[in-house]
């Protein structure tokens, strides 16, 4: 019957019912595609790599930490052996009744006191520098902590959603699977050739085919109305089926 009629039985009915099998198939792709979305897991990946980022500041953060506290610690030795020196020289300037003993006593009793400031004041630097390091772990691993709760929060939300797109997925099918049993072989076997190139039924309303959203003109108009009812006529545009009602 030409382009515009396959000379093919086809009912209205079951033209309506390859309607809603394509519109089946359709969901299920984007069912599909958004499951692979998920299975690649972006969001989960922007998450781990912030953990990754977290842990090497952390670890960066700890190994500062640590030089502090052992430079604290040689600051606290020195100082310890300064004051053991003054306590020292103070005992022997006690016991002194040379001049010149006593003035070099006093000289290294001043310059030990010199030291000795010195000492308390890069000791009391360090220990600003080592507090705000304590603070910045605690931070950091507190930060840690809520990044790997949220990464297991998105692991199961992506879990559930994908077990939901999964029992979606069978809901169609199932119900796709009963339109193909019910269709002839032939209109079932043209309808899966039509829908591997684009969508397979579309619906004439007025002049226009839902299927491309043509609008078809006058001529292609009386060749799909020459179309006896009951047999298949096609979009001239895209080749679809069309539902004529």
């Amino acid at each position: 019957m030409g382009f515009y009629g396959d000379a093919m039985r086809a009912s209205e009915q079951e033209l309506e019912q390859l309607l809603v099998l394509q519109q089946l198939m359709i969901t299920q792709r984007k069912l599909v595609a958004d499951a692979q979305e998920l299975s690649r897991g972006g969001k989960l990946e922007q998450q781990r790599q912030r953990l990754a980022e977290i842990s090497t500041t952390l670890s960066e953060a700890r190994l500062k930490n640590e030089e502090l506290r052992r430079e604290l610690r040689r600051q606290e030795a020195d100082l310890d052996t300064v004051e053991k020196r003054i306590a020292k020289d103070s005992e022997r300037l006690k016991g002194s009744f040379s001049v010149k003993d006593i003035a070099g006593i006093q000289h290294e009793l001043e310059t030990l006191a010199r030291r000795k400031s010195d000492l308390e004041d890069a000791e009391l630097e360090l220990l600003e520098m080592l507090q705000n390091s304590d603070s910045q772990l605690h931070a950091l691993e507190r930060e840690r902590e809520q990044q790997e709760a949220e990464i297991e929060i998105t692991k199961e939300s992506v879990s559930l959603e994908l077990a939901d797109l999964k029992q979606q997925n069978q809901k169609l099918s199932e119900q796709a699977e009963q339109i193909r049993r019910a269709a002839s072989a032939e209109l079932l076997g043209l309808f899966e050739a039509k829908f591997k190139r684009g969508l397979a039924v579309g619906r004439l309303a007025g002049s226009a085919c839902s299927a491309c959203n043509m609008s078809l003109n006058s001529q292609a108009m009386s060749e799909i109305a020459s179309v006896p009812q009951g047999e298949l006529a096609n979009c001239p545009e895209c080749g679809a089926m069309l539902v004529r009602q």
